[in-house]
């Protein structure tokens, strides 16, 4: 666990093609510069306290396949533009209050609930 804020400098490894920030308990935006990893293919932040919607710049990672936004403290609405990421064959969003009651379950066993939840926001 690493609480805090992700370094601007992530941003700057634009080869970078896998990045996990789970379970680190992270706050404050999606650094702008992420916007630069335009190499990203599977991209995870799960179990964070970030503050801000869903970036745009997600759209632009057109290598992108897997996306997995679980209990990020991030709101929606999805960006548009995720829809034009055409190599994209895993998306999982799930809101804060979805995924805190999943958990003492498999999340497969909530999948109904999931359903149910309405916006993705805290």
């Amino acid at each position: 666990m690493m609480p805090g804020t992700v370094s601007d400098e992530l941003g700057k490894l634009t080869s970078i093609e896998r990045l996990f920030l789970n379970s680190n308990f992270f706050t404050g935006e999606l650094p702008a510069l992420f916007a630069n990893l335009i190499n990203m293919k599977d991209f995870r932040i799960g179990g964070n306290n970030f503050s801000g919607k869903i970036p745009e710049f997600i759209g632009e990672w057109t290598h992108l396949t897997s996306l997995r936004i679980m209990a990020s403290g991030l709101e929606g609405p999805i960006p548009p533009n995720i829809t034009l990421l055409t190599n994209l064959t895993d998306l999982l969003v799930i809101p804060h209050i979805c995924y805190i009651m999943c958990l003492p379950f498999r999340l497969s066993i909530c999948v109904d609930f999931v359903k149910r939840c309405r916006r993705i926001s805290d």
